[in-house]
């Protein structure tokens, strides 16, 4: 089905394309932050550079691991809330406490 000529096309959706953007841009700053400190947290209970190394590195495997499998099992859920917001309003607490 065509589109109709002035249906707004792209700029009804610069909001929501600056707001996913702008998430994303957010992450992107985030990953150099969390490689830069971690470590230095990590030595304050660690002397070895190795174990931190090594649990920075533990870090980056389970997470590889792990999206993919979170991801298939909240494409499969089905709530009132939707797919993704029963993980967020669970496990974003956890993740702030831990």
């Amino acid at each position: 089905m065509m589109a109709k000529a002035n249906d707004g096309g792209f700029r009804k959706y610069l909001g929501l394309t600056f707001l996913i953007g702008f998430g994303f841009f957010t992450m992107g700053l985030m990953d150099p932050l969390y490689d830069t400190y971690v470590p230095i947290f990590l030595r304050r209970f660690l002397s070895s550079n190795a174990a931190v190394g090594g649990l920075m590195t533990l870090d980056n495997i389970l997470q590889l691991c792990l999206i993919p499998v979170i991801s298939v099992w909240s494409d499969r859920t089905r709530t009132r809330l939707g797919r993704r917001m029963p993980f967020i309003l669970v496990e974003l607490p956890q993740a702030a406490l831990l």
